[in-house]
Order: structure tokens, then sequence, then C-alpha cells
């Protein structure tokens, strides 16, 4: 309980009282990583960020780093005539996340990533 406030969990409890860095770590582990990583590498990072340390706003971490996460797919559905727009890649970029969830016992209906999550899944 925080403020009178019956929280869900003791995560939610945490959060609503300010004790969680809401993302800093992970935007700056992303950040730094995609200097040198390519875009698939960057989504194997991003998933095991996602399952191992359940950051406090992964929607928000996710819309920040979306370029950089899907940076090589753009060449790669241009070139076999897929893409029509940006959100071809993204649809595309989250079912690459999302397999590489189901590859570590998860899904990407756990990951609250805003409305792009429903069109994808």
């Amino acid at each position: 309980m925080v403020n009178g406030t019956l929280h869900e969990s003791f995560y939610h409890a945490c959060s609503a009282n300010g004790l969680l860095l809401h993302n800093k770590e992970w935007c700056l582990t992303l950040s730094d990583a995609a200097y040198t990583y390519t875009g698939k590498q960057l989504r194997e990072l991003f998933v095991i960020i996602m399952i191992q340390n359940v950051p406090s706003e992964p929607h928000l971490l996710w819309q920040e780093f979306q370029t950089e996460l899907y940076d090589d797919l753009y060449r790669q559905l241009t070139r076999s005539g897929f893409v029509n727009s940006i959100e071809d890649i993204f649809d595309f970029g989250l079912f690459l996340i999302g397999s590489l969830l189901i590859e570590h016992g998860s899904h990407l209906l756990s990951l609250p990533l805003g409305d792009q999550t429903n069109n994808a899944a």
C-alpha cells in the first residue's frame, strides 16, 4: 500500500513510491549497443532485457528504440517487395521479437508495448 492505494504487487508499489529507475539503465544499455550491434543483435538484447530484468516501462523503451531495433529490416523487406510503409517494418520486427520471446518461454502479449503489439499478435 502506498499513500492509501493498494497496489497489485510489491513491484507496482515500489514503482508508485518512486523506487524504480524507470528504464534509465536500459536506455543507456541499448543506446551504447546501438553503435556497434546489428538490428538482430539489438532485438536479442531487447528480449533478454525484457525477460530477465523486467523494465518498469517496457513500452517506452520499445518506442524509443524502434528505429534501431529494426534498422536491418528495411533493406531485407524492400528487396523482397514486402514493405509498403514503416508500419510493415515495425510489424515484422514485432513478429521477430515475438519469435525470440517464444524461444525463451515467454510471449509478446506479456509485454505491454502499446497498440502495435495487438496488430502483430
